[in-house]
C-alpha cells in the first residue's frame, strides 16, 4: 500500500498508528526536527513499546539532527536515540519499522522525521507487512542491523 501526504492517511497518521500498536519500533531517518518529534510524541506516549523498544537512528551532522533535538531526545526515557557517524557514510534511508506479536510493518520511502516530511512535503512511501522471520522481514532486519557499524548512542 502506498502512503503520501496528499490526504488524511499521511505519514504522520500511519506511522503514529503503527507506533501505538507496536511492541518494538525502529525509526530510521536522515533528517529529524523538533516539530517532527512533537508530531509523533502523542503516539509514543500511547505506545505499547517499553523503554528502549523505541529506537531512532539519525545523522550526526547538526544540519540533519539539530542539537535541540539531541537534547530533547536525551530527556525522553521512552526513546533510545542512536546517531550515525556521517563522517563514514551519511544516513539517507527512511525506514520506519514496527513489530507487534508475530507480525511486522515497515514504511519505506522518502519521508524524513520532520514536520514537513510527515505532513506537508510531497512524499511517497510503501507500507510493507508480513510475518516475523519471512524473507521480507529478514532483509529489512539485516539492513537495520548493519547500521550498528556506524552508530553511537545519544547518551
Amino acid at each position: 500500500m502506498l502512503i503520501s501526504n496528499r490526504n488524511e492517511r499521511n505519514h504522520e497518521k500511519v506511522i503514529g498508528q503503527l507506533i501505538e500498536k507496536a511492541d518494538k519500533c525502529i525509526l530510521c531517518t536522515g533528517w529529524i526536527d523538533l516539530p517532527g518529534i512533537k508530531k509523533i510524541e502523542p503516539y509514543i506516549s500511547k505506545s505499547k513499546a517499553s523503554k528502549n523498544e523505541i529506537v531512532i537512528y539519525s545523522n550526526s551532522n547538526i544540519k540533519h539532527t539539530p542539537s535541540n533535538v539531541i537534547d530533547y531526545l536525551k530527556k525522553n526515557k521512552c526513546i533510545n536515540h542512536w546517531i550515525v557517524d556521517d563522517s563514514y557514510r551519511r544516513l539517507h534511508s527512511k525506514i520506519y519499522y514496527f513489530e507487534s506479536g508475530s507480525k511486522f510493518d515497515a514504511i519505506i520511502g522518502s519521508a524524513n522525521l520532520t514536520h514537513n516530511g510527515l505532513t506537508k512535503n510531497e512524499e511517497l512511501s510503501i507500507h510493507v507487512t508480513g510475518n516475523i522471520g519471512s524473507t521480507k522481514h529478514i532483509e529489512i532486519i539485516e539492513y537495520l542491523s548493519s547500521l550498528n557499524v556506524v552508530l553511537q548512542r545519544n547518551a
